[in-house]
């Protein structure tokens, strides 16, 4: 039996159960591959090759209906390579969320950009920390419960000329997210158009123990507010991450209007010429959630942690009954700090970000 033969009574066999006339598939225009999304295009060929579909000849394919095909996302070689900030100059990147238009996720990206870099340059980091434990029966050492809580705010009020901040690079990605490379020029020129940028996160933790059982909450939150003269404009974000044990909850909003989750599992290309370090003890975040979630998280988390060195003033409190100890400890610490970006790394859909 020929291949062509072959051809036409599978496509007999499917017309017959999808319901669709024989004669329409031969009215498709070549043309239509054209209006296919290049990356379902892509994933298409190699389905063919593995399937060895391309051994049947003229066979063509319906227009697909599909929107978004989510495959392994490839970022630029410029995000893994960024420039080095020095006393003159601070780069910094800005990432919009997975799934926007084109068009907002550019000014959100941008915005996220002069937020990073107003925490990068000046800011003033609190916190507090409470280590609550209660144990009954001291000589059995039994613990009943334990709760540990820490609660850290940074802000920054950073005002710079425009025409000290530039966008050199820029890309979108196949998921819908916009990432520019902004550089700001610390040495200002004179001029008369200024931004503030205004920037207050939180990242607050709190770990519970009780009778052997363990429960975890933890809430990332970051906010950026623009104000430019004398064109009086005003933009904002807020991002905010909340996790319940394996629970996560994301809310992002630009310019007062809710930015919609994407709803997929977001992966990425590990860049074939990286050279990865070794090291299970660096910081990291999975990828899944896209690359401003990671990003975001690494940040904060990195300067909390920067942040424990910090001078301390430190209170206790305790009470001793006959069966029963309570112990409270809390901490208090507040710092001015700045930092610069050294690199990114992917590793098995994880991010890793190096700070100094």
């Amino acid at each position: 039996m020929s291949k062509y033969r072959i051809y036409f009574i599978l496509i007999g066999i499917l017309s017959i159960l999808i319901g669709i006339p024989p004669a329409l598939f031969s009215q498709i225009s070549p043309q239509s591959e054209n209006q296919t999304d290049p990356h379902y295009s892509k994933f298409k060929a190699r389905f063919e090759k593995g399937m060895g579909l391309q051994e049947i000849a003229d066979l063509e394919t319906p227009t697909s209906n599909i929107n978004h095909v989510f495959l392994q996302t490839e970022l630029p070689q410029w995000v893994f390579n960024l420039p080095s900030s020095n006393q003159n100059v601070v780069y910094a990147l800005g990432i919009s969320d997975p799934g926007m238009t084109a068009d907002s996720a550019r000014l959100l990206a941008i915005l996220r950009a002069k937020a990073i870099l107003a925490i990068m340059n000046h800011s003033k980091i609190s916190g507090l920390t409470d280590y609550y434990i209660s144990e009954k029966d001291l000589k059995s050492g039994e613990v009943l419960s334990s709760v540990y809580q820490e609660f850290n705010k940074i802000i920054s009020d950073f005002t710079f000329n425009i025409a000290d901040f530039t966008i050199e690079k820029e890309a979108f990605t196949n998921n819908g997210e916009h990432i520019v490379l902004a550089s700001l020029n610390t040495t200002p020129q004179a001029s008369n158009d200024s931004v503030t940028i205004k920037s207050l996160a939180e990242v607050s933790v709190s770990y519970i123990k009780r009778n052997n059982k363990h429960s975890t909450t933890s809430r990332t939150e970051l906010m950026g507010d623009e104000k430019e003269t004398p064109k009086n404009l005003n933009n904002n974000f807020y991002y905010v991450v909340k996790n319940s044990n394996k629970q996560i909850k994301i809310l992002s909003n630009f310019n007062e209007i809710a930015v919609p989750n994407a709803g997929e599992i977001m992966t990425y290309k590990t860049p074939t010429n990286q050279v990865s370090i070794d090291d299970t003890s660096r910081l990291s975040c999975t990828l899944q959630h896209g690359l401003w979630h990671a990003f975001s998280y690494l940040i904060l988390k990195k300067v909390v942690l920067d942040f424990q060195d910090s001078s301390v003033d430190m209170s206790s409190l305790s009470d001793n009954h006959t069966l029963v100890k309570q112990n409270i400890n809390r901490v208090l610490n507040q710092k001015e700090v700045s930092f610069k970006m050294l690199g990114l790394e992917i590793k098995n859909n994880l991010l890793y970000l190096d700070l100094e």
